[in-house]
């Protein structure tokens, strides 16, 4: 309990999930942080207006847009966030070395939404192996998410 309290408290003091994260608890992930400060009814307006063209997979009628529908369809994913009132994330998530790729995917749907940066074990890590650096780009669109439902990039 006094490490939720601990997270809590940070977090009321404005720190933001990925700086308690970086500073204080290296061993959770952003969410997780987030998932606690939620759980507690704590929330605070970032005041970040999102930019996001919710149109640009409406007709595939470019190279670009036909490259960004093959990585969203094998690196990407939608998810449905019934938490979140009906809303839908979609996410595209390389290796770090990557990420040149998801700021130019992020340029192209002409967004002011970051690029982070993540140390993804999955799981138990076993001796010898390394954690894995993945930069990942998440979006809430449901326009986006019925339009790339056409061409076959469902939950």
């Amino acid at each position: 309990m006094e490490l939720r309290e601990g997270i809590c408290d940070l977090y009321k003091e404005g720190y933001t999930a990925q700086e308690i994260k970086d500073l204080f608890y290296p061993q959770f992930t952003e969410d997780q942080i987030g998932y606690v400060v939620k759980l507690a009814g704590i929330s605070r307006p970032t005041g970040k207006r999102v930019i996001l063209n919710h149109h640009y997979f409406e007709r595939i009628d470019s190279s670009d847009k036909a490259y960004w529908l093959g990585l969203l369809t094998a690196d990407g994913s939608v998810v449905y966030n019934k938490n979140k009132g009906d809303s839908y994330s979609i996410s595209l998530g390389l290796e770090t070395n990557d990420k040149y790729l998801i700021e130019r995917f992020a340029k192209d749907i002409e967004t002011n939404l970051s690029v982070k940066d993540y140390i993804r074990t999955d799981g138990f890590i076993k001796k010898g192996e390394h954690e894995r650096r993945i930069s990942k780009l998440v979006i809430n669109s449901k326009i986006m998410k019925e339009d790339l439902e056409k061409y076959g990039v469902v939950e």
